[in-house]
């Protein structure tokens, strides 16, 4: 594979780009818009029409919830007065459910009971306290009660309580008529009607104290696929602990998915975990070498790391206390909210600071010292500002051309490899602290990951193998192995796509140079990030989608005008020659 010199980005003024290469963008773009955002949702159009309540909504609805006689009845008081109260709700999802469904193809089986029991809810967290201020006490809670809200209708779904100490019941015991009654009407608070449950004979449990007990419902007629649905209550005493719908996965799925995340995780840690701190070292050891021969001082790639190390850590104080809601289901004291922030900050700050930094100089050094010496062109060139603005718009060119292969990879493994998809809380936009700042993170996959894998990893490699297509393959490897814990299954299907991307952003790094790569992926990403606030439902998420959008553009010609009215240096642009 060559790449003529005739494209080489210099000669770009007198260039213009292809009538078939812009027809192919406007065609990708078309295609994921069609296939990836329009047409998913025409065929969910029974529950895409109904808008999805705000986090506030669910904690009003477990509130009144919580009020309503009969319920507060049921449920036990703790055994100290609570004088401090939070509420907090977060996005929390059965993945196991949502995986089956789409492995075993029943969406339109589960839709029918997708009100009653689904798979993604807002869970509202409600602590009680002894302590006058629980946002700084890390003392234990008196009470914790866990209320599942329907994330479109608003209906409270799943219900569980727990207390420290025991509770304040004067008669644990309970005969098991009174325990069926008890539940049935439990039921019919939750919307369920004994017509549509089976009662599953009650058990002796061992180890269970006096009066806790368990009481299942079965709901023959709720089959999607091989899953069945079951109510599950528990009691203590008179006081109701739990109530909620659970779906028994079969165990086949569940042994597979058990491979898959083990196959998963060993590819992560060991491919892009280990490969990446090997790199990083790498960086480190050729900046220390050639010290005397690397420009550290550079304006361009310290607003480079600059950028992508402030994104990073204010990613880290916007997820953190969603992330760990997620994880532990429970709320984290506000003493060690901070103390895990900072922590995180300055791991980040090392990773998308120190270590950047390093990679971008020793990168940049690396590949002037090869035939693509003009590949990064810097702000001391004279011809930046141009070059810039034209690799902004072949990225915007090529963003379609990537949406659309990307869309086209899907459809043929979906058909190929029969993939399918699961629903992820952990680092799910809903458990955002402002989740309206998430799609600031494509700045920092665009800067670090050119930099990183494209820039400086493909430069080391291609200092030990002359072929540089052969060099890419391993740092593209490793950038592709780094999600593969994504929720799309089999666990090789996001490697496999991002393989494909991967080298078409090197072939955009040798065609047009480092900018027009790092454009493409911001695009690329911008475009998956924001696609939600385009698409939204009033005139605010579309600004703030728009916005994204069109953000790029303003910084791009904003850079040139500065450029262009900057004292003028000596320095002339490298010289580039054509890759082979």
């Amino acid at each position: 594979m060559s790449i003529s010199s005739s494209n080489h980005y210099h000669t770009s003024k007198t260039c213009k780009p292809s009538a078939i290469w812009i027809a192919l963008s406007i065609l990708g773009f078309l295609c994921f818009v069609i296939f990836q955002i329009i047409w998913p949702n025409f065929v969910a159009n029974d529950t895409a029409s109904e808008k999805m309540i705000t986090e506030q909504q669910a904690i009003q609805r477990a509130e009144a919830f919580l009020l309503q006689p009969e319920i507060a009845a049921s449920i036990a008081p703790p055994e100290k007065v609570a004088t401090t109260k939070r509420i907090e709700a977060y996005y929390d999802t059965n993945d196991d459910l949502s995986g089956y469904i789409s492995h075993s193809g029943t969406e339109n089986t589960y839709r029918s009971w997708e009100k009653k029991a689904p798979y993604d809810v807002y869970r509202v967290l409600v602590l009680e306290s002894a302590d006058k201020q629980p946002l700084l006490s890390s003392s234990p809670y008196e009470r914790l009660t866990k209320v599942d809200i329907h994330m479109r209708t608003g209906q409270v779904v799943g219900f569980q309580t727990e207390s420290n100490g025991s509770t304040t019941s004067q008669d644990n015991r309970t005969e098991p008529n009174d325990r069926w009654k008890q539940s049935d009407h439990i039921l019919r608070l939750f919307g369920w009607s004994t017509e549509q449950v089976k009662r599953v004979p009650l058990a002796l449990e061992d180890g269970r104290s006096e009066g806790e007990s368990s009481v299942h419902y079965e709901v023959p007629r709720a089959a999607v696929g091989e899953a069945r649905l079951e109510l599950q209550l528990e009691w203590d005493g008179r006081s109701l602990t739990q109530m909620l719908p659970n779906w028994q996965i079969p165990a086949s799925y569940s042994n597979l998915m058990a491979q898959q995340q083990a196959s998963a995780e060993r590819i992560h840690n060991f491919v892009y975990v280990g490969m990446s701190l090997l790199l990083s070292i790498a960086s480190i050891v050729m900046t220390i070498l050639y010290r005397k021969q690397i420009v550290f001082r550079s304006r361009t790639l310290i607003l480079l790391t600059v950028i992508s190390c402030f994104i990073s850590i204010a990613h880290v104080w916007n997820m953190t206390e969603g992330y760990f809601m997620v994880s532990e289901h429970q709320i984290l004291p506000e003493k060690n909210l901070q103390t895990a922030i900072i922590v995180q900050a300055v791991i980040t700050l090392i990773q998308a600071g120190f270590a950047l930094y390093f990679s971008l100089i020793a990168g940049r050094w690396m590949w002037r010292q090869t035939k693509f010496s003009a590949i990064m062109p810097g702000w001391s060139d004279d011809s930046f500002g141009e070059h810039l603005v034209q690799a902004f718009w072949k990225g915007i060119g090529w963003t379609g051309i990537l949406l659309g292969a990307q869309t086209l990879i899907f459809s043929i493994m979906q058909k190929g490899l029969n993939t399918w998809v699961s629903t992820e809380a952990l680092s799910s936009p809903l458990n955002l602290y402002a989740p309206v700042w998430f799609p600031l993170l494509a700045w920092v996959a665009a800067i670090s990951e050119e930099g990183f894998f494209r820039l400086f990893a493909i430069g080391l490699f291609h200092r030990f193998i002359r072929n540089v297509w052969i060099a890419s393959l391993i740092p593209t490897f490793v950038w592709a192995a780094g999600h593969v814990m994504y929720p799309i299954y089999p666990f090789y299907s996001r490697p496999v796509e991002l393989m494909i991307i991967g080298m078409l952003f090197v072939w955009m790094m040798l065609k047009h140079g480092f900018w027009t790569a790092v454009v493409a992926h911001l695009m690329f990403d911008t475009v998956l990030m924001a696609i939600g606030f385009l698409f939204g439902t009033n005139w605010t998420d579309i600004l703030i989608g728009a916005a994204y959008i069109l953000f790029p553009l303003t910084v791009v010609y904003g850079i040139r005008y500065l450029h262009s009215n900057r004292k003028h240096s000596p320095k002339m642009a490298y010289q580039q020659h054509p890759p082979s």
